[in-house]
């Protein structure tokens, strides 16, 4: 412990200025806290020292219940349970990822280098909505890889098919058609 009341282990270097407590290591370097399997073992992050103040952030790990728990401002936010299932604004359900969100707002948006991604949104007249980015088709697929069916940035239907081309302009909001087979295409009504 230094004068300025920084505690170094393993070594004398000062890393951040903003450090209290540095850990060093030649190697694989640790940092365990030990509690007992019905109690939690946290770390805190503070803005002051009263109510909530001591504990706007966290990370928690209850080990009654085997969970991992991420809070910000004050309240659980993200939970990992015993099964891997993760939980964001909500506990796990069963499911591999459930995602909560209180507002008629977007859910969740997956993207990617080739792509602006897919969003998933919780509109205010109770509907899920699925949007791509401008320009991007939406994709189904089988067996893999394999596309059976899209929805193209001009809102055609394509089952069978990537493209509307040798189709009446005027008459297209759904082509059925043969991607790369001889395969005899058509429509059941039963």
């Amino acid at each position: 412990i230094d004068s300025a009341g920084v505690v170094r282990v393993g070594g004398t270097d000062s890393y951040n200025s903003s450090d209290k407590l540095t850990l060093v290591g030649t190697g694989n370097t640790s940092l365990t806290i030990d509690a007992t399997s019905s109690t939690e073992s946290s770390v805190f992050f503070a803005d002051g020292a009263t109510g909530n103040e001591a504990y706007r952030g966290y990370l928690q790990y209850k080990h009654s219940v085997d969970a991992l728990v991420i809070g910000t401002s004050a309240s659980e936010a993200m939970r990992i349970d015993s099964s891997g299932d993760v939980g964001i604004g909500m506990t796990p359900s069963g499911v591999r990822l459930d995602v909560y969100s209180p507002s008629a707002s977007d859910i969740a948006r997956f993207s990617g280098p080739n792509s602006a991604g897919i969003t998933i949104r919780n509109d205010t007249a109770n509907e899920v909505q699925i949007h791509t980015a401008p320009n991007d088709a939406l994709i189904f697929g089988t067996n893999g890889e394999n596309e059976r069916m899209r929805i193209n940035s001009s809102g055609n239907l394509l089952i069978g098919t990537t493209s509307t081309s040798g189709t009446s302009s005027s008459a297209r909001d759904i082509v059925i058609g043969s991607i790369g087979d001889s395969t005899t295409r058509g429509i059941t009504l039963a």
